[in-house]
C-alpha cells in the first residue's frame, strides 16, 4: 500500500516537473530548518501499549527543498527529518525519542512562489506522506518481550 502512495506521489511530482520546464521555469533549491514547540504522533493499535506519543522540548527538523516554476506559480518539494529528543508515552514510559520524516510537495501561487521578492498575498496547497518512528532509543526490554516494536 505505501509503495503505492510513494508511487503515485513520484509519478505526479514527474508530471508537475515536465509542465514546468516546458513553460520555461526557474529553479531553486535550499534547506528547510523547523522547531516545532510540540509534535504529537499515534501509533498503531497493539491492544499491549498506550499508542500515543509527545514531545514539548528539543523539536529539531532540517533538510532539503526543490522548487520550480515562476513568479506566478511554483511547485516545490521538500523532505526533513524532524527529531524529538526527549519524547516519551505519557501513559507509560516505553522508552525515548522520536523521529519522522515527512515528504510533502507544494503548490504555491502568487506571494508564496518563492520567486518574487514583494509582498503578496498567496495560496498554498500541498499534500504527502509521513514515515514516522517513536521509543527511537531505550525501548524498555518488558515492552520488548510482549512484542512491541517500533520501526519506520
Amino acid at each position: 500500500m505505501k509503495r503505492i502512495k510513494m508511487k503515485y506521489l513520484l509519478d505526479t511530482a514527474a508530471l508537475l516537473f515536465l509542465l514546468c520546464s516546458s513553460l520555461s521555469a526557474q529553479f531553486g533549491i535550499g534547506a528547510v530548518v523547523t522547531t516545532d514547540l510540540y509534535q504529537h504522533y499515534t501509533n498503531p493499535t497493539d491492544n499491549i501499549s498506550d499508542p500515543s506519543y509527545g514531545n514539548a522540548i528539543l523539536n529539531l527538523g532540517v533538510g532539503p527543498k526543490i522548487w520550480m516554476g515562476g513568479q506566478k506559480f511554483t511547485f516545490a518539494i521538500d523532505a526533513r527529518a524532524n527529531v524529538g529528543f526527549t519524547g516519551f508515552t505519557l501513559g507509560e514510559n516505553k522508552g525515548l525519542g522520536g523521529l519522522a520524516i515527512p515528504i510533502m510537495g507544494t503548490l504555491n501561487f502568487n506571494g508564496l512562489s518563492s520567486m518574487d521578492r514583494t509582498g503578496r498575498k498567496g495560496l498554498s496547497i500541498g499534500g504527502g506522506i509521513q514515515y514516522v518512528q517513536t521509543e527511537l532509543y531505550g525501548l524498555k526490554q518488558e515492552f520488548k518481550d510482549l512484542g512491541v516494536t517500533r520501526f519506520l
